[in-house]
């Protein structure tokens, strides 16, 4: 009686323990296909977790878009551009402006060129020959006045006549020529602007000075040779 009993407990819980594998699936055993999946992507976390940070940085690296960087250089490429562009507008501006002003000193000489025409052509009559030149142009700048001095090969007279009304001073060697430059523009003198210069017709030279407003003259004067062997004329200017 008892061994019929426990054969029939067995025989109503067969199905119940069939059924509850169909239940709960998941405790089933996985496929191999699952197995190796699950093992890859393991695998692939254990590499990069053992990288150094130096291969970590790289591989960071790495993943950024290529179509990002040509967008970043091609950025700074166009900054270079414009600030090329701007350091080229900016020189020919100041080249421009430079030209601007000595064409102005330089028309000014022209409308006064015939100023001291009749006492150049006497002045210079007996002095055609002269071998004295003008071989420089400089500035010393004083406590209140700018001294204009023109460096000589040998001794000469010189005359000036300042026009306060057009601001220009006008500057007359009749009895030297003239090989220094004939044109040069003082950017930071407070007193002169640029200067000119011309041969006049009988020999001599013509210097225009432009001013930047009405000025004076203080002295001026001949010097004898200095240790270069040069000889000298100054005028001191000062502004009214």
């Amino acid at each position: 009686m008892v061994l019929l009993r426990k054969f029939s407990l067995c025989v109503f819980c067969l199905p119940l323990v069939l059924a509850g594998c169909s239940f709960f699936p998941e405790f089933g055993p996985a496929s191999s296909e699952t197995v190796r999946s699950e093992e890859g992507r393991y695998k692939q976390i254990e590499q990069i977790d053992s990288l150094s940070p130096e291969e970590q940085h790289a591989r960071a690296r790495a993943l950024v878009e290529p179509d990002k960087m040509v967008q970043h250089n091609m950025y700074v490429k166009n900054a270079d551009e414009v600030r090329q562009a701007q350091l080229d507008k900016d020189s020919s501006e100041r080249v421009v402006k430079m030209e601007r002003d000595i064409g102005f000193v330089q028309n000014e000489f022209k409308g006064l060129k015939n100023m001291f025409a009749r006492d150049d052509i006497a002045s210079v009559a007996g002095n055609s020959g002269a071998l004295v030149s003008v071989k420089g142009v400089r500035l010393g700048e004083h406590p209140g006045k700018t001294r204009l001095v023109f460096d000589l090969d040998g001794p000469a007279d010189f005359k000036f006549n300042l026009d306060n009304a057009q601001k220009l001073l006008v500057i007359s060697l009749p009895g030297a020529g003239w090989t220094a430059a004939q044109e040069h523009v003082y950017k930071n003198n407070k007193i002169l602007q640029a200067y000119a210069a011309k041969a006049a017709k009988a020999g001599g030279s013509v210097v225009v000075v432009k001013l930047r407003a009405p000025a004076k003259v203080l002295s001026s004067a001949k010097l004898g040779k200095n240790a270069a062997g040069m000889h000298r004329i100054f005028l001191d200017i000062a502004l009214l």
